[in-house]
């Protein structure tokens, strides 16, 4: 039934209000009277018009609500990651800078994959007052080729430091053919990388690879990223390392989006 109709039909029941008399002709008469002189008139237009813009009204007004209700809900289980630790986190930067940029990331991601560097980049922006913290998060699909990566990832950090993570890290999300594809040399573009990025034990480095200290950091890694309501990469957490405040920042934002909301947190943290 069209708008129309229904207008009739509630003109016909405003006459019979409070009344039991049965609908006759004249009822819808008199409906279609009232109802050509609303049209001729272009009153009918402008209440569907109105009506129309409400019901938009409410729709973008409900939208919204949910959106800032589940914001609301990602920003609260961020509280639940894991306190930087220089002594266990992949630190690009100061390591007793205020503010970190937490990335938890997966080296097979197409959008890691674009997004590789661009957190580096924001924090140099702030001196040493923001570094860069990765976290593993390999997502299931991705696999095995991106949970190699992340042992391997592991590692090379046990020779290379912070440094090589980060050169190795970067060089596999650079080179590799993404979306769990793996690099186009398998094992061997692995073990490429990891020389390149500052190993130089291949025996050491062939056998943590399949140790279970290796398998662990990485599985503590996504553990964590899922309790903080991480559930795709890239996921980006801001943390206040002092005030303890937290937030989600969406995925592979550009830059200038990072150091804006960079901007915002040390402006807050520098106010109270």
């Amino acid at each position: 039934m069209n708008l129309a109709s229904c207008l009739k039909y509630l003109l016909i029941a405003v006459f019979c209000f409070g009344s039991a008399m049965a609908r006759s002709a004249s009822d819808d008469e008199q409906a279609d009277k009232i109802l050509k002189q609303l049209e001729a008139s272009g009153a009918l237009d402008s209440a569907v018009d109105r009506a129309i813009e409400r019901r938009i009204k409410r729709e973008v007004e409900q939208k919204q609500k949910a959106e800032q209700d589940e914001r609301a809900r990602q920003n609260d289980l961020t509280k639940n990651a894991r306190k930087v630790d220089p002594a266990r986190d992949h630190l690009w930067g100061d390591k007793n800078a205020r503010i970190s940029v937490i990335l938890y990331s997966d080296m097979e991601c197409p959008f890691c994959k674009r997004f590789a560097g661009v957190p580096e980049s924001a924090a140099a922006k702030f001196g040493g007052k923001v570094n860069v913290v990765w976290r593993h998060f390999p997502l299931q699909f991705h696999n095995p080729n991106a949970l190699k990566e992340a042992h391997a990832s592991e590692c090379v950090a046990k020779q290379a430091g912070n440094n090589g993570f980060f050169s190795f890290a970067n060089a596999v999300l650079n080179a590799s053919n993404g979306n769990g594809k793996g690099l186009p040399d398998g094992d061997a573009g692995v073990l490429a990388l990891a020389k390149q990025a500052g190993v130089k034990d291949i025996s050491a480095f062939k056998t943590c690879l399949t140790a279970a200290q290796t398998a662990q950091a990485v599985e503590e890694d996504i553990k964590d990223g899922a309790a903080a309501g991480i559930t795709g990469t890239p996921g980006v957490i801001l943390r206040d390392n002092v005030s303890g405040h937290s937030g989600i920042i969406g995925g592979a934002i550009p830059q200038a989006d990072i150091e804006a909301q960079v901007t915002g947190l040390l402006s807050e943290s520098q106010s109270n």
